[in-house]
């Protein structure tokens, strides 16, 4: 599962993972580091993860590791 309710406080994990591999990548299409082609690799990563296929973390140097 994605996310777990208590009391009213949501908890999701991957989504804080999710949303900042959105961000990167959007910052990387915004400053031309990446191509709009080369994004489909990170949404299908993105995709793994949600169903539980893949890792995503960033490192102690801020890389994203996919694995």
């Amino acid at each position: 599962q994605c996310y777990w309710v208590e009391d009213n406080i949501i908890f999701s994990p991957k989504i804080f993972i999710i949303n900042s591999v959105i961000q990167w990548c959007y910052n990387q299409l915004e400053t031309k580091k990446m191509q709009t082609n080369e994004m489909e690799f990170y949404l299908m990563a993105i995709q793994a993860f949600i169903e539980g296929n893949t890792s995503l973390y960033w490192d102690e140097d801020c890389n994203l590791v996919i694995s």
